[in-house]
């Protein structure tokens, strides 16, 4: 049986995340899926946990505090910063932990910076900071200073680390003898002086990998650069150990930015609202809305019950990739896809290559409630519901190992699902 897992954040489709997981995975040897999961609220990404029967998450920004009270445990470390990115679930259990103190140690390992006698100037005061904060703690330095602006949530940081807090705007004076900078500030939120003197020793490490204002700085004075990638990595291996119980070495992959496709395809079981909210995706983002049932049904002119009792499924499904491969031609649309499209690898495959596709997870009693009686011939007109979650069992893991994303769609508005999802792609 296949383990599934995901990464739950807002916004969460730039995530790098379940290539990394795939990778170590093939490698490993191990059957495995890994998506991401996007969430307006992490109640919500825990009911999609507990339907799809994950058997853990990671959890980024903005959900890392949040999650704490979904957990029955969690590891000393979370405690301490107040924050986790991954919950196991174990028998019944969630337990809670922090990789990304695991994953700065690492890293700076990794370069052979010594943090002993050093001075080291920590840039946020954020849960990536704490992180920084929490393992610099278990270790000698000779100064360590914070710096951000002088809010009340950066003083409570450097409180409950017990460290010097600086305002940001004097950091040309404290840079100068500096052995180590840790920034972890996002680009847009860092303004600093260009135009500062350092040690030719000092080691900048970065946790903004996707635009750095440290780079250039680095590269064009000759100093050692660490690249926020680093990190991401090494708190990615010791979750990947934790979900699989396999140890793995970090062999230096890293993913490429996924070129993503043009269309988008919602899949889901019926009744899921995939066509209400694919079209209300498709207003909001100015592309056209295509229905494949609809289109499968203009194309023979006949409703969708009429054709499986005219022709049975077979036909039906061969008409299904004929029509699919069709609309895949096409860019820029959004794409309502029906609930058994994901039973061919024909359609899995075209979905990958030309589609975001975006499975709404909904309650299976719900959708039976919304399917007109008579209009899904997949489920008879006696025990509809004991039918539908029956079905719904033998596609739960092609809808997962077809997703790009996982949203929930437990009683929620369509409008706000829609616009979660037309954020994603703005």
């Amino acid at each position: 049986m296949m383990k599934t897992f995901g990464v739950v954040g807002k916004p969460i489709l730039h995530s790098l995340s379940p290539e990394i997981f795939a990778h170590y995975a093939g490698i490993s040897g191990i059957n495995a899926a890994y998506t991401r999961i996007l969430a307006g609220d992490f109640a919500s990404a825990m009911k999609i946990f507990d339907y799809s029967e994950l058997t853990g998450i990671n959890i980024t920004a903005p959900f890392k505090k949040d999650a704490i009270k979904f957990c029955d445990e969690i590891s000393l470390n979370a405690e301490k910063i107040g924050a986790i990115n991954l919950i196991k679930r174990t028998k019944g259990k969630n337990s809670g932990y922090n990789t990304d103190i695991i994953g700065v140690g690492r890293t700076l390992a990794e370069n052979g910076v010594a943090t002993e006698n050093a001075k080291i100037l920590v840039l946020g005061a954020g849960n990536a900071a704490k992180s920084v904060l929490q393992f610099l703690s278990t270790v000698r330095c000779r100064e360590l200073i914070l710096m951000n602006r002088l809010s009340e949530h950066a003083m409570e940081t450097a409180r409950k680390f017990n460290v010097n807090l600086v305002d940001i705007s004097r950091f040309p004076d404290y840079i100068g003898d500096c052995d180590l900078l840790i920034s972890t500030l996002p680009g847009e939120y860092l303004k600093i002086i260009n135009d500062w003197k350092c040690l030719p020793s000092l080691v900048i490490f970065d946790a903004n990998y996707k635009n750095s204002k440290f780079k250039d700085f680095a590269e064009e004075r000759g100093l050692k650069f660490i690249d926020g990638r680093q990190w991401l990595i090494n708190q990615a291996l010791p979750s990947f150990e934790i979900f699989t119980g396999t140890e793995v070495s970090n062999d230096g992959f890293y993913p490429h930015k996924r070129e993503l496709p043009g269309n988008i395809a919602l899949i889901g079981f019926s009744g899921a609202g995939k066509s209400t909210i694919g079209k209300i995706i498709a207003e909001k983002i100015n592309k056209p809305f295509v229905d494949i049932d609809n289109k499968i049904e203009q194309r023979e002119q006949q409703t969708i019950n009429e054709i499986f009792a005219t022709y049975g499924e077979k036909y039906f499904r061969q008409i299904e990739s004929e029509v699919l491969q069709e609309v895949m031609t096409y860019s820029g649309q959004v794409v309502s896809c029906g609930g058994g499209i994901i039973e061919s690898d024909i359609n899995r495959n075209l979905l990958k290559k030309h589609a975001v596709t975006a499975w709404l997870v909904a309650d299976v009693a719900e959708c039976v409630r919304r399917i007109v009686q008579n209009d899904r011939p997949m489920l008879p007109a006696e025990n509809r519901l004991s039918a539908a979650e029956k079905l719904f069992d033998e596609r739960r893991e092609k809808y997962f190992a077809s997703a790009d994303l996982v949203v929930a769609n437990f009683g929620n508005e369509p409008e706000m699902i829609a616009e979660l999802l037309a954020a994603e792609f703005a």
